[in-house]
């Protein structure tokens, strides 16, 4: 039997080395704009001055240039992350075959050397044009001949990124040599503290961003000027990544959880450890007072998509592992509030990992 101490919450997110993209919604058209509404006896000449007035066409030009420059300068230092990402980690581990498997390092860097590639071209098509920039000029056909490949590279990227970061922290723990080359690469000066999980989250993020400037642009483009039709194709374009990478994102942060409660967790037995890796969601966690043989004892509980799993506090944000209930077979029953016990409930199972070192048909809670 458990009683609710308080309610499961959510788990919050812990934050790790790596950045923490958001998400992106496609066709989102929030307005900066919103104001309150006016008062029904608030006069027209009123009404009239508060709504806005159209754009200064010189400062509507200085601010769609910047945000070109801005685009530019970006996508510059997204080429230079990439770029040393294939020149400090993975040209060193393919020269070095015994430091990572061939199969660990595909899965890893996937794709990084296209999208470093696509990255390239359009960073060149960009500083060609802000270098011979006038109001008349445009960015549209800097991203037509790219469109394809960036659609088809960056998806791509986004399909293995969980299972890159799954596999990078697999290797971690398990090759204590390719853990001591990644914080030697970390160390160096050019490095700026930056790990590698650091560097590969960068084309996530990145692909969000295009969508967030091109909006910028044409906020600053008039609908006459003859780049705002072609500029709004590539962004509806590239708006089709958006579901791709918010799911993504969504199985990143899940990931991010699951590796920070692995290392909040002792004395977790070696095949839960792996396989709690493996598709499960993190849902809710949080406190539950549990009736042990002897007496009641406070417990940390986590739910997952199909397990639930608990343990026992043994420090500042630290726990022993106990047992993962999977809930293919159990059975969850509300139990009748008595003076002393409030919410309890009960779950029976015949599943259990690790099974009970005592002979046990069905595990009551």
């Amino acid at each position: 039997m458990m009683e609710v101490e308080e309610p499961l919450q959510t788990p919050p997110h812990t934050p790790s080395p790596s950045p923490s993209p958001a998400q992106v919604t496609p066709d989102a058209s929030a307005s900066s704009d919103a104001a309150s509404p006016e008062p029904r006896d608030s006069p027209p000449e009123r009404r009239a001055s508060k709504k806005k007035k159209p754009e200064d066409p010189a400062a509507s030009a200085r601010l769609r240039l910047l945000t070109v420059v801005e685009l530019c300068d970006t996508e510059k230092t997204h080429l230079q992350t990439l770029r040393y990402t294939v020149e400090a980690y993975l040209e060193p581990i393919r020269a070095q075959p015994l430091l990572l498997r061939g199969s660990a390092v595909r899965k890893i860097f996937h794709n990084v050397e296209r999208v470093e590639r696509v990255s390239e071209l359009l960073c060149e098509a960009l500083l060609s044009r802000v270098a011979v920039w006038s109001d008349s000029a445009g960015i549209a056909d800097c991203f037509m001949p790219l469109l394809d490949k960036i659609n088809s590279v960056y998806t791509s990227y986004m399909e293995n990124y969980d299972k890159a970061i799954r596999k990078l922290f697999s290797c971690k723990q398990s090759n204590e040599r390719f853990a001591a080359f990644l914080e030697e690469v970390k160390m160096r000066p050019a490095s700026s503290l930056l790990d590698l999980e650091s560097r590969l989250v960068t084309p996530v993020q990145r692909a969000p961003r295009y969508l967030l400037l091109l909006k910028e642009y044409l906020a600053h483009t008039p609908p006459t000027h003859s780049d705002y039709e072609p500029t709004t194709r590539v962004r509806a374009e590239l708006e089709k990544m958006a579901r791709t990478i918010n799911e993504s994102i969504k199985k990143q942060q899940n990931t991010e959880k699951l590796i920070e409660l692995q290392k909040r967790i002792v004395n977790m037995p070696k095949e839960v450890r792996r396989t709690l890796m493996a598709d499960h969601v993190l849902i809710r966690e949080g406190p539950l007072l549990k009736d042990c043989r002897k007496m009641r004892k406070k417990r940390m509980f986590w739910l997952f998509s199909d397990c639930l799993m608990y343990g026992e506090q043994v420090g500042q944000s630290m726990y022993s592992y106990h047992r993962t209930l999977l809930l293919e077979s159990a059975a969850v029953q509300s139990l009748a509030d008595t003076p002393d016990t409030k919410n309890a409930f009960e779950i029976a199972t015949s599943m259990v990992c690790p099974p009970p070192v005592y002979p046990l048909s069905t595990c009551k809670l």
